[in-house]
């Protein structure tokens, strides 16, 4: 798959889908996808044929996740630089700005570049984004899981927590191993790494500064997202939209893709006047 290179040497594995009817002009719309914390661009696999029908689909993996390369030992990981690569990865393709769609930290990273990058995003879908501080939900009391994490090792991490990431009870098992596994090709210090970042990234104080139209899509029973602290989000940001998952915990951007596509499809349809 191609890459770009970023500012600080670092390659960001990407994926361009256009599946829009061959005799339609024009560059059209694009979606960046920002997949949640230490995944890769492949759990947005069931989004993108109804996605890229209409819209060109922009996927990419996270510094240190998926095909994308690892930063040296001892590079600074910050939010900002994470949010960073989208705007080298889009220069590269000549793209202006973009609707920025991202499950768990993956809209983390989209409410940090909407607010750096103000002209460069045109909407922001949040799917089961934390409200607050990115994910001291996973952390035991008085334990960081950066540093359980780098205690126990990524893979058995994300089976001791596998539940906080997927509604075990709708699930069908064959999805919970691939999840398991998938996820487990992580580095374990990228992880970390990257949960270093999310433990302190409070973007609470953010949400009255995105001046872009935003759609808000949770689950009522995830820990991340309680309704309080969703409809807080909703009543902040100036023009947003808020869609509940009823009686479903996390995981819906693969429990319930054809929903959330939907919703999505709604959202851009109604901001570029389609």
């Amino acid at each position: 798959m191609p890459s770009v290179r970023t500012g600080d040497g670092v390659e960001i594995n990407y994926r361009l889908d256009d599946f829009r009817d061959p005799w339609i002009e024009g560059p059209g719309e694009t979606i960046v996808m920002s997949h949640g914390f230490a995944r890769s661009m492949v759990w947005w696999t069931q989004w993108v044929p109804t996605l890229a029908r209409k819209y060109r689909v922009l996927r990419y993996d996270i510094r240190g996740c998926g095909l994308s390369s690892v930063p040296p030992g001892g590079a600074p990981w910050s939010a900002d630089r994470i949010a960073a690569d989208v705007v080298d990865v889009i220069d590269a393709l000549d793209i202006d700005a973009v609707h920025w769609v991202g499950f768990e930290s993956g809209g983390l990273w989209g409410i940090v570049y909407a607010v750096n990058q103000p002209d460069r995003i045109k909407s922001l879908t949040l799917c089961n984004t934390p409200a607050g501080i990115g994910t001291g939900h996973f952390a035991a009391a008085g334990i960081r899981a950066c540093d359980e994490i780098r205690r126990v090792g990524f893979p058995q991490w994300l089976i001791d927590t596998r539940a906080t990431r997927m509604d075990l009870a709708l699930a069908d098992p064959r999805l919970d191993e691939w999840h398991v596994r998938e996820h487990s090709k992580t580095p374990t210090e990228v992880a970390a790494s990257l949960m270093d970042v999310l433990e302190v990234l409070d973007v609470s104080q953010l949400h009255s500064r995105i001046g872009v139209p935003t759609l808000i899509m949770y689950s009522d029973r995830a820990k991340s997202c309680p309704p309080e602290e969703q409809a807080r989000v909703w009543e902040t940001i100036a023009d947003s939209r808020l869609v509940t998952f009823p009686n479903m915990a996390a995981g819906i951007q693969l429990l319930a893709p054809d929903r959330c596509t939907a919703e999505v499809l709604r959202f851009l349809d109604e901001i570029t006047g389609r």
